[in-house]
Protein backbone atom coordinates (compact mmCIF):
# COMPACT_ATOMS: atom_id res chain seq x y z
CA UNK A 1 0.00 0.00 0.00
CA UNK A 2 2.80 2.43 0.83
CA UNK A 3 4.52 1.86 -2.52
CA UNK A 4 1.30 2.05 -4.55
CA UNK A 5 0.00 5.21 -2.91
CA UNK A 6 3.47 6.78 -2.95
CA UNK A 7 3.61 6.19 -6.70
CA UNK A 8 0.20 7.85 -7.06
CA UNK A 9 1.19 10.78 -4.84
CA UNK A 10 4.68 11.27 -6.31
CA UNK A 11 6.34 10.50 -2.97
CA UNK A 12 9.92 9.42 -3.80
CA UNK A 13 8.60 7.52 -6.86
CA UNK A 14 7.99 10.77 -8.73
CA UNK A 15 10.00 10.11 -11.90
CA UNK A 16 6.81 9.79 -13.97
CA UNK A 17 5.42 13.12 -12.83
CA UNK A 18 7.43 15.92 -14.55
CA UNK A 19 7.09 14.47 -18.03
CA UNK A 20 3.42 13.58 -17.77
CA UNK A 21 2.39 16.88 -16.14
CA UNK A 22 4.17 18.99 -18.77
CA UNK A 23 2.62 17.17 -21.78
CA UNK A 24 -1.18 17.78 -21.57
CA UNK A 25 -3.02 20.97 -22.58
CA UNK A 26 -2.95 23.76 -20.01
CA UNK A 27 -6.40 23.15 -18.52
CA UNK A 28 -5.74 19.42 -18.10
CA UNK A 29 -2.29 20.05 -16.62
CA UNK A 30 -3.84 22.48 -14.12
CA UNK A 31 -6.31 19.81 -13.00
CA UNK A 32 -3.48 17.27 -12.72
CA UNK A 33 -1.29 19.67 -10.74
CA UNK A 34 -4.13 20.60 -8.41
CA UNK A 35 -5.75 17.22 -7.79
CA UNK A 36 -3.98 14.12 -9.08
CA UNK A 37 -1.23 13.71 -6.49
CA UNK A 38 -3.68 14.73 -3.75
CA UNK A 39 -5.59 11.46 -4.22
CA UNK A 40 -2.48 9.49 -3.30
CA UNK A 41 -1.73 11.84 -0.40
CA UNK A 42 -5.26 11.42 0.95
CA UNK A 43 -4.93 7.63 0.73
CA UNK A 44 -1.61 7.71 2.59
CA UNK A 45 -3.11 9.83 5.37
CA UNK A 46 -6.15 7.57 5.69
CA UNK A 47 -4.30 4.25 5.61
CA UNK A 48 -1.48 5.20 7.95
CA UNK A 49 -3.65 6.86 10.58
CA UNK A 50 -6.70 4.57 10.40
CA UNK A 51 -5.47 1.09 9.45
CA UNK A 52 -1.67 0.85 9.75
CA UNK A 53 -1.11 3.06 12.77
CA UNK A 54 0.17 0.44 15.21
CA UNK A 55 3.92 0.74 14.49
CA UNK A 56 4.60 4.40 13.75
CA UNK A 57 8.29 3.93 14.55
CA UNK A 58 8.45 1.84 11.37
CA UNK A 59 5.78 3.19 9.03
CA UNK A 60 6.02 6.89 9.79
CA UNK A 61 9.80 6.82 9.93
CA UNK A 62 9.81 5.27 6.46
CA UNK A 63 7.37 7.94 5.24
CA UNK A 64 9.64 10.60 6.74
CA UNK A 65 12.68 9.21 4.89
CA UNK A 66 10.72 9.11 1.63
CA UNK A 67 9.49 12.67 2.21
CA UNK A 68 13.07 13.84 2.84
CA UNK A 69 14.35 12.36 -0.43
CA UNK A 70 11.33 13.76 -2.27
CA UNK A 71 12.11 17.26 -0.97
CA UNK A 72 15.74 16.91 -2.06
CA UNK A 73 14.94 15.51 -5.51
CA UNK A 74 12.19 18.03 -6.16
CA UNK A 75 14.39 20.94 -5.11
CA UNK A 76 17.20 19.85 -7.45
CA UNK A 77 14.77 19.42 -10.34
CA UNK A 78 13.14 22.82 -9.76
CA UNK A 79 16.42 24.65 -10.37
CA UNK A 80 17.95 22.29 -12.95
CA UNK A 81 15.63 22.88 -15.92
CA UNK A 82 15.08 25.80 -18.29
CA UNK A 83 11.62 24.62 -19.34
CA UNK A 84 8.93 26.45 -17.38
CA UNK A 85 6.67 23.37 -17.45
CA UNK A 86 9.39 21.20 -15.91
CA UNK A 87 10.10 23.76 -13.19
CA UNK A 88 6.41 23.97 -12.31
CA UNK A 89 6.11 20.16 -12.27
CA UNK A 90 9.04 19.76 -9.88
CA UNK A 91 7.40 22.28 -7.57
CA UNK A 92 4.52 19.80 -7.33
CA UNK A 93 7.04 17.18 -6.17
CA UNK A 94 8.36 19.51 -3.47
CA UNK A 95 4.86 20.17 -2.15
CA UNK A 96 4.14 16.43 -1.93
CA UNK A 97 7.22 15.92 0.23
CA UNK A 98 6.33 18.90 2.41
CA UNK A 99 2.73 17.78 3.05
CA UNK A 100 3.87 14.28 4.00
CA UNK A 101 6.35 15.66 6.52
CA UNK A 102 3.22 16.32 8.60
CA UNK A 103 2.17 12.67 8.32
CA UNK A 104 5.67 11.47 9.18
CA UNK A 105 5.71 13.62 12.32
CA UNK A 106 2.07 12.68 13.05
CA UNK A 107 1.19 15.19 15.75
CA UNK A 108 -2.12 17.02 15.86
CA UNK A 109 -0.46 20.34 15.02
CA UNK A 110 1.54 18.86 12.13
CA UNK A 111 -1.56 17.19 10.68
CA UNK A 112 -3.44 20.49 10.89
CA UNK A 113 -0.58 22.08 8.96
CA UNK A 114 -0.68 19.36 6.30
CA UNK A 115 -4.43 19.81 5.83
CA UNK A 116 -4.09 23.58 5.53
CA UNK A 117 -1.20 23.19 3.11
CA UNK A 118 -3.09 20.62 1.04
CA UNK A 119 -5.99 23.03 0.54
CA UNK A 120 -3.57 25.83 -0.28
CA UNK A 121 -1.62 23.68 -2.72
CA UNK A 122 -4.69 22.69 -4.73
CA UNK A 123 -5.49 26.35 -5.35
CA UNK A 124 -1.97 27.59 -6.01
CA UNK A 125 -0.81 24.72 -8.21
CA UNK A 126 -3.85 25.12 -10.45
CA UNK A 127 -3.05 28.83 -10.72
CA UNK A 128 0.64 28.16 -11.39
CA UNK A 129 -0.07 25.73 -14.23
CA UNK A 130 -2.63 28.10 -15.77
CA UNK A 131 -0.16 31.00 -15.72
CA UNK A 132 2.65 28.84 -17.12
CA UNK A 133 0.41 27.62 -19.95
CA UNK A 134 -0.69 31.18 -20.70
CA UNK A 135 2.95 32.31 -20.86
CA UNK A 136 3.74 29.55 -23.35
CA UNK A 137 0.68 30.37 -25.44
CA UNK A 138 1.60 34.07 -25.60
CA UNK A 139 5.28 33.56 -26.48
CA UNK A 140 5.32 30.27 -28.37
CA UNK A 141 8.15 28.90 -26.23
CA UNK A 142 8.59 27.21 -22.87
CA UNK A 143 12.28 28.09 -22.39
CA UNK A 144 12.86 30.41 -19.46
CA UNK A 145 15.92 32.09 -20.98
CA UNK A 146 14.42 32.60 -24.43
CA UNK A 147 14.34 36.17 -25.79
CA UNK A 148 10.62 35.83 -26.55
CA UNK A 149 10.00 34.99 -22.88
CA UNK A 150 11.59 38.22 -21.63
CA UNK A 151 9.87 41.37 -20.38
CA UNK A 152 6.37 39.94 -20.36
CA UNK A 153 5.28 42.23 -17.55
CA UNK A 154 5.57 45.20 -19.93
CA UNK A 155 3.09 43.66 -22.35
CA UNK A 156 0.96 41.76 -19.83
CA UNK A 157 1.32 43.51 -16.43
CA UNK A 158 -1.69 41.84 -14.82
CA UNK A 159 -0.35 38.38 -15.67
CA UNK A 160 3.03 39.34 -14.24
CA UNK A 161 1.63 40.44 -10.90
CA UNK A 162 -0.53 37.33 -10.70
CA UNK A 163 2.66 35.28 -11.03
CA UNK A 164 4.22 37.41 -8.29
CA UNK A 165 1.30 36.52 -5.99
CA UNK A 166 1.81 32.82 -6.79
CA UNK A 167 5.49 33.14 -5.93
CA UNK A 168 4.77 34.73 -2.54
CA UNK A 169 2.09 32.16 -1.72
CA UNK A 170 4.30 29.19 -2.64
CA UNK A 171 7.14 30.58 -0.56
CA UNK A 172 4.80 30.77 2.46
CA UNK A 173 4.93 34.53 2.84
CA UNK A 174 1.96 36.04 4.75
CA UNK A 175 -0.80 36.96 4.27
CA UNK A 176 -1.15 34.32 1.54
CA UNK A 177 -2.43 30.80 2.10
CA UNK A 178 0.91 28.96 2.20
CA UNK A 179 2.01 30.62 5.45
CA UNK A 180 -0.23 28.96 8.05
CA UNK A 181 0.36 25.42 6.74
CA UNK A 182 4.14 25.83 6.77
CA UNK A 183 4.02 27.39 10.22
CA UNK A 184 2.02 24.53 11.72
CA UNK A 185 4.09 21.79 10.06
CA UNK A 186 7.22 23.54 11.31
CA UNK A 187 5.78 23.72 14.81
CA UNK A 188 4.92 20.01 14.68
CA UNK A 189 8.43 19.03 13.62
CA UNK A 190 9.93 21.14 16.41
CA UNK A 191 7.61 19.62 19.02
CA UNK A 192 8.53 16.08 17.93
CA UNK A 193 12.24 16.80 17.55
CA UNK A 194 12.32 16.03 13.79
CA UNK A 195 14.85 18.74 13.09
CA UNK A 196 16.22 17.15 9.90
CA UNK A 197 12.77 17.20 8.33
CA UNK A 198 12.30 20.75 9.59
CA UNK A 199 15.55 21.85 7.94
CA UNK A 200 14.81 20.06 4.67
CA UNK A 201 11.28 21.44 4.57
CA UNK A 202 12.33 25.04 4.92
CA UNK A 203 15.41 24.72 2.73
CA UNK A 204 13.11 23.34 0.03
CA UNK A 205 10.99 26.50 0.47
CA UNK A 206 14.06 28.53 -0.44
CA UNK A 207 14.49 26.40 -3.57
CA UNK A 208 10.85 27.02 -4.44
CA UNK A 209 11.34 30.76 -4.01
CA UNK A 210 14.54 30.69 -6.08
CA UNK A 211 12.91 28.72 -8.92
CA UNK A 212 9.96 31.12 -9.01
CA UNK A 213 12.21 34.18 -8.83
CA UNK A 214 14.23 32.75 -11.71
CA UNK A 215 11.09 32.56 -13.85
CA UNK A 216 9.95 36.02 -12.75
CA UNK A 217 13.28 37.72 -13.41
CA UNK A 218 13.94 35.97 -16.74
CA UNK A 219 10.43 35.91 -18.16
CA UNK A 220 8.60 38.93 -16.76
CA UNK A 221 11.42 41.35 -16.03
CA UNK A 222 13.93 42.68 -18.53
CA UNK A 223 13.48 43.98 -22.05
CA UNK A 224 10.80 42.67 -24.38
CA UNK A 225 11.38 42.01 -28.09
CA UNK A 226 7.66 41.77 -28.86
CA UNK A 227 6.35 44.68 -30.91
CA UNK A 228 2.76 45.85 -30.77
CA UNK A 229 2.04 43.96 -33.99
CA UNK A 230 3.45 40.71 -32.57
CA UNK A 231 1.70 41.03 -29.22
CA UNK A 232 -1.04 38.43 -28.78
CA UNK A 233 -4.10 39.77 -26.92
CA UNK A 234 -4.63 38.26 -23.49
CA UNK A 235 -8.22 37.03 -23.61
CA UNK A 236 -10.54 37.31 -20.64
CA UNK A 237 -11.27 33.58 -20.65
CA UNK A 238 -7.59 33.00 -19.88
CA UNK A 239 -7.08 35.65 -17.22
CA UNK A 240 -10.37 35.42 -15.28
CA UNK A 241 -9.72 31.89 -13.85
CA UNK A 242 -6.24 33.03 -12.81
CA UNK A 243 -7.62 36.11 -11.09
CA UNK A 244 -10.24 34.05 -9.22
CA UNK A 245 -7.63 31.55 -7.98
CA UNK A 246 -5.33 34.40 -6.90
CA UNK A 247 -8.20 35.89 -4.92
CA UNK A 248 -8.80 32.48 -3.34
CA UNK A 249 -5.19 32.10 -2.14
CA UNK A 250 -5.32 35.59 -0.63
CA UNK A 251 -8.75 34.96 0.88
CA UNK A 252 -7.66 31.64 2.39
CA UNK A 253 -4.64 33.31 3.94
CA UNK A 254 -6.59 36.22 5.39
CA UNK A 255 -9.61 34.13 6.40
CA UNK A 256 -7.85 31.12 7.89
CA UNK A 257 -10.10 31.16 10.95
CA UNK A 258 -13.16 30.44 8.77
CA UNK A 259 -12.00 26.86 8.19
CA UNK A 260 -9.98 26.43 11.39
CA UNK A 261 -12.66 24.40 13.20
CA UNK A 262 -13.01 21.98 10.27
CA UNK A 263 -9.26 21.52 10.01
CA UNK A 264 -8.97 20.89 13.76
CA UNK A 265 -11.78 18.31 13.63
CA UNK A 266 -10.11 16.55 10.71
CA UNK A 267 -6.73 16.46 12.45
CA UNK A 268 -8.26 15.17 15.71
CA UNK A 269 -10.07 12.42 13.79
CA UNK A 270 -6.83 11.40 12.07
CA UNK A 271 -5.07 11.23 15.43
CA UNK A 272 -7.92 9.22 17.01
CA UNK A 273 -9.07 6.48 14.60
CA UNK A 274 -11.66 5.30 17.13
CA UNK A 275 -13.68 8.45 16.36
CA UNK A 276 -13.89 7.51 12.69
CA UNK A 277 -14.64 3.85 13.43
CA UNK A 278 -17.45 4.74 15.81
CA UNK A 279 -18.99 7.25 13.41
CA UNK A 280 -18.95 4.79 10.50
CA UNK A 281 -19.71 1.47 12.19
CA UNK A 282 -22.47 2.81 14.42
CA UNK A 283 -24.28 4.16 11.37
Amino acid sequence: FLLVFSLKAGLLLYQWLPGSYSAPPTAVAALFGALLTKVGIYALFRFFTLIFYHEPAITHTLIGIMAAFTLIGGSIGAIAFNDVRQVVSYNVVISVGFVLVGLAVCTTVALQGSIYYLIHDMIVKALLFLIAGTMIMLTGTARIESERMSGLIRNYPFLGWLFFIVMLSLAGIPPFSGFIGKLLIGQGTVDSGAFILLALGFISSLFVLYSMLRIFMNCFWGETILSEDEEIPLKKRLIIPCALLAAMTAGLGLGTETIASYVMDAANTLMNPAVYNEAVLNN
